[in-house]
């Protein structure tokens, strides 16, 4: 909030402007005339100099009419950065959005669009982590094949108890999860990316030994498709793993 004095003083400066406009305009106009003699316009710029330095257009600073602030004007509105943000936030000014939301939202699904299918699903990792940890009842994962699959391996072993496909009013695709506990614990202890776009995990099927003595769950990618260890040793297919889960 800017001092009291200050804006009383702007404040007088504005009322000295309108009570001499039309005055400096009229002396303004004569001293363009390039007809007037030296004698005449010597006279007149003097007369003109004598008018209060105060009564001139650009003695006044524009001030937010709120909190009185010169700095960070925005002029369509009539304040300062400050109190527009905090408006724009509060909603009391329709059509006006945070640029920081904007530019969240604007990543947000700009990362849908372009995100390839590895960060796709190391977010989906993430985020299933984050909602065990948060004990949440329910989990929501932008679409895809892959995520789709995993999910399909996790409720078959019953690590989850169940997941729909959905499409919001958007027409976007989403993957609800429900996430099952047990004694208000979450049944998945540890979800963890093993394999990461920097580096890649690959094994062959000699290497593929059980995670956790059998109580876990490693998910691979095969030439044959997604499928857990078990799946794979039955097929005898290697690959790529994705993610170990106990």
């Amino acid at each position: 909030m800017a001092k009291k004095s200050v804006i009383e003083r702007n404040k007088k400066r504005i009322a000295l402007n309108l009570q001499f406009q039309e005055k400096r305009k009229a002396f303004k106009e004569k001293l363009a005339d390039k007809s007037l003699d030296m004698k005449e316009r010597i006279k007149l710029a003097a007369a003109f100099s004598a008018l209060p330095r105060n009564s001139s257009k650009v003695r006044i600073n524009n001030r937010c009419f709120v909190t009185g602030r010169a700095k960070g004007y925005r002029g369509y509105f009539g304040v300062s950065r400050i109190i527009l943000r905090d408006w724009a936030l509060k909603g009391i000014l329709p059509g006006v959005l945070k640029k920081s939301l904007w530019f969240l939202k604007f990543v947000f699904y700009l990362k849908l669009i372009i995100m390839s299918r590895n960060f796709l699903f190391a977010d989906f990792v993430a985020h299933l982590k984050n909602c065990l940890n948060a004990r949440l009842k329910f989990a929501s994962f932008p679409h895809s094949k892959l995520i789709e699959k995993v999910c399909e391996i996790l409720l078959a072993d019953g690590f989850i108890l169940s997941f729909e496909n959905t499409i919001d009013e958007r027409g976007l695709k989403f993957i609800n999860v429900k996430l099952s506990y047990f004694n208000s614990l979450p049944v998945i202890k540890e979800i963890s990316l093993i394999s990461k776009p920097s580096r890649r995990v690959y094994k062959k099927i000699k290497e593929i030994k059980p995670f956790k003595n059998g109580f876990g769950l490693l998910i691979l990618s095969t030439s044959n498709g997604i499928m857990s260890y078990r799946d794979a040793l039955k097929q005898r297919v290697g690959g790529e793993i994705l993610c170990s889960v106990f």
